[in-house]
């Protein structure tokens, strides 16, 4: 007669591992992107798994590997999208033309939607133009492209008023680089008043051509003083006949003009003058 086997000499088998909670949170988490919740759950489901001997050590460290190429992707996004993009472009576009001073003039001429190209050029030799002006805008919220090309236009219009008036208009072209949202942003509200020559490119200078009393600035000399509004410059170290020492600016209640301080500064509406002087040389 056979005896059936005794149960207790036999040796109980050990339950399967389980797999750890926190390292499959910590694995879907990390695929999700929730860098933060995949690192803290991966982090946890480390520290047990090794106190408990449970599975799922594998994926916890997998969950660190996404959380780490999540932050890489994201540094690498900001950093490309954090390029300053009103800087003057080093490649093939050229500098921007914003990065241009007044009285410099400009060769290798480019356009792409609102943004200009210019670089500077010796003014003695051929170039294509020059810039007239920088003037500042007087709003204090980003307009939207359209009004601000069209507001663009109406300054720069101001700082081409003598040439308009000495009907040369039919001679140049008028160009306007303005700054986009995020320039304005960082505090560029000027826009960019460029000349270019009808014919090409030319040796001449727009100093030149006649100027408007509002574009008079301190240190100026006139050669003959015109109440028409528009005069010529000359170099202050030659015989001239008027000089402007200042410019001052006073606040203007109501929208009507003031009578001018003096019969060579007319007083605008934004209450600026230029105040001159008689040469006794």
């Amino acid at each position: 007669m056979t005896l059936p086997p005794d149960t207790d000499d036999v040796p109980a088998t050990p339950p399967p591992a389980r797999t750890n909670r926190f390292a499959i949170t910590a694995l879907i988490t990390g695929l999700l992107g929730l860098v933060l919740f995949a690192i803290a759950f991966a982090v946890t489901a480390l520290v047990q798994t090794g106190r408990r001997s449970e599975k799922g050590r594998g994926l916890a460290v997998t969950a660190l590997a996404l959380s780490i190429a999540w932050l890489a992707a994201g540094a690498a996004l900001l950093i490309a999208t954090g390029r300053d993009e009103h800087a003057p472009a080093r490649e093939a576009d050229g500098p921007r033309a914003s990065v241009l001073a007044v009285g410099d003039c400009f060769a290798g001429f480019r356009q792409a939607g609102a943004k200009i190209f210019a670089r500077a050029a010796p003014c003695a030799t051929a170039h294509e133009g020059e810039v007239i002006g920088k003037p500042d805008l007087p709003i204090l919220e980003y307009p939207g492209d359209a009004r601000l090309a069209a507001e663009g236009e109406k300054a720069c219009r101001v700082q081409a008023s003598s040439l308009y008036a000495a009907r040369r208009g039919d001679e140049f072209v008028l160009s306007i680089d303005r700054p986009d949202k995020r320039a304005w942003d960082h505090g560029e509200h000027a826009v960019t008043c460029l000349i270019r020559y009808s014919d090409g490119p030319e040796n001449v200078r727009l100093e030149e051509l006649p100027k408007s009393q509002s574009q008079l600035v301190a240190g100026d000399c006139v050669g003959t003083w015109s109440e028409s509004g528009y005069v010529y410059l000359v170099d202050c170290a030659k015989k001239h006949e008027v000089q402007v020492f200042a410019r001052v600016t006073r606040k203007v209640r109501s929208t009507r003009v003031r009578q001018s301080p003096t019969p060579y500064a007319p007083t605008r509406r934004d209450g600026s003058s230029a105040l001159t002087r008689r040469s006794i040389s």
